[in-house]
């Protein structure tokens, strides 16, 4: 019987020394990936009163002639560290909260460049 059972098999394991080693590894592996994430990443300052240009969706929901971003329109307020309010224009949809992921400074705006 032993010639079957792989070898792996056959030794007794530490578990708690193998979770360990797992979670070291999952560690090390988002901290790789979010290095590598954030080589080409561009994060802006925004403040209020900036006007910033708006991503229009995704890539699957706009046709082929829309626009890739909308605007420019003015930040009226900051939320939290990330999320603003955007004062839109449109109808009954005036304000809008924004995450600064989707949120390009217009040209000529204040906003630093980190």
């Amino acid at each position: 019987m032993s010639d079957t059972v792989p070898v792996e098999l056959r030794e007794q394991r530490d578990f708690q020394k193998d979770r360990k080693q797992a979670s070291v590894n999952t560690l090390q592996d988002h901290e790789r990936n979010k290095l590598r994430l954030d080589e080409n990443k561009t994060t802006y300052n925004f403040e209020v009163g900036d006007r910033v240009y708006i991503e229009n969706g995704n890539k699957m929901n706009r046709n082929k002639l829309d626009e890739i971003r909308i605007g420019p329109f003015e930040i009226v307020e900051q939320r939290a560290k990330n999320v603003f309010v955007t004062k839109t224009g449109v109808v009954g949809h005036d304000l809008r909260l924004y995450h600064v992921s989707k949120m390009v400074p217009s040209v000529g705006s204040a906003s630093d460049v980190n």
